[in-house]
């Protein structure tokens, strides 16, 4: 085994399973991706937590507080990728049974947001084209 007694938190067991499952079976891009959301959002507001008392409440706060946050920060699809990651940790820990259960599975994330397409005025449209002269792909543009 790999010392899996030695997970007391969240913040542990993410650290072990970005270097020892993650790293590994993914292309570098993805591992960098991943390993972003794990730093900047699910360390910092779940890691305390010891990873077997880890609740859907506790994820539940962190997703809405994100999704809170998104108008201003982040895209909507920010706020499901960290549920996502969360739940693939966690689908991991329960297959090496240091959880009974993946409690990230319980969280309904926010409705994706719909998109609204924003097209450029014809002023907009204009000056795009004038930048765009000489560029490789200019035929493209015009």
């Amino acid at each position: 085994m790999h010392g899996f007694d030695l997970f007391h938190t969240v913040a542990q067991y993410l650290d072990y399973w970005l270097e020892h499952e993650v790293k590994p079976n993914v292309r570098p891009r993805t591992y960098e991706s991943y390993e972003s959301i794990v730093r900047m959002h699910l360390k910092p507001a779940l890691g305390k937590h010891r990873l077997e008392k880890l609740s859907a409440q506790h994820i539940s706060v962190m997703i809405y507080a994100i999704y809170a946050k998104k108008q201003t920060e982040l895209s909507p699809r920010t706020v499901l990728y960290v549920r996502n990651i969360l739940r693939a940790a966690l689908n991991h820990a329960m297959k090496i049974d240091l959880v009974g259960r993946n409690v990230a599975k319980l969280v309904t994330p926010p409705k994706k947001a719909d998109f609204e397409p924003k097209p450029l005025t014809p002023a907009e449209a204009g000056r795009f084209l004038v930048a765009a002269r000489g560029h490789r792909l200019e035929a493209l543009y015009s």
